[in-house]
């Protein structure tokens, strides 16, 4: 993966395309507003800094994944340099272990451990438990389906320290037909499904339809 490089020009000009959605985003919702900004680990440690300093000024406390991860030691000056921000990351960790090296050090605010990759329901309770610790929240990762977030959901009722659960909003309109009984999410808050397991049973003839639809 490349990564942008404030001193290089061109990198310059996509940063600043970059920070100028972000502007233009925040001026469109209003201050109240909670605009969250992933950088996908696409920053060198300079670039991050700024691009850091740049959305603090636009009132923007959330900086996710700005840097490789398996860097610590660059997290860490990172969370030095930047401490009015709110520093997030663990998308792809997976385990306990994969998780311990980054809350020791203190480089996050909120790990976000995705229950697809990081090994499973219980798993994500014991990694959210073990950040709790070090006075880390946890916000799953979950750009995904109906299944994935119906788990999610579960360990996050669970979890005392959650700052919130990502969902995948509108990306695709027969969503709500892949599962019975459909997700039912009110004033940003989703209702848990009643039933065993997962509270869910997922749509075969839905999901064939869409696979066969698929390029």
């Amino acid at each position: 993966m490349d990564r942008l490089r404030i001193h290089e020009r061109e990198q310059r000009q996509r940063v600043q395309h970059g920070l100028d959605c972000v502007a233009a985003v925040r001026e469109a919702v209003g201050s109240h507003v909670d605009v969250l900004v992933d950088c996908h680990e696409h920053f060198d440690l300079p670039t991050a800094v700024a691009v850091g300093k740049a959305l603090y000024a636009l009132g923007i406390t959330w900086f996710e994944e700005s840097l490789p991860v398996g860097d610590v030691e660059s997290l860490a000056r990172l969370r030095s340099s930047l401490p009015e921000l709110q520093m997030i990351g663990g998308e792809r960790l997976y385990d306990i272990a994969g998780f311990w090296p980054y809350l020791a050090a203190g480089v996050w605010d909120v790990v976000m451990p995705d229950v697809k990759h990081c090994g499973g329901i219980h798993t994500l309770a014991g990694i959210a438990q073990a950040a709790g610790a070090r006075g880390v929240s946890t916000a799953p990762h979950n750009p995904s389906g109906p299944v994935a977030m119906a788990a999610s959901a579960h360990v996050a009722a669970t979890l005392p320290q959650l700052h919130s659960l990502e969902y995948a909003w509108g990306e695709v309109p027969w969503r709500k037909d892949l599962i019975s009984p459909a997700e039912s999410i009110v004033n940003g808050e989703m209702e848990l499904p009643p039933g065993p397991g997962l509270g869910i049973i997922l749509d075969e003839r839905t999901l064939a339809a869409q696979q066969r639809l698929s390029p």
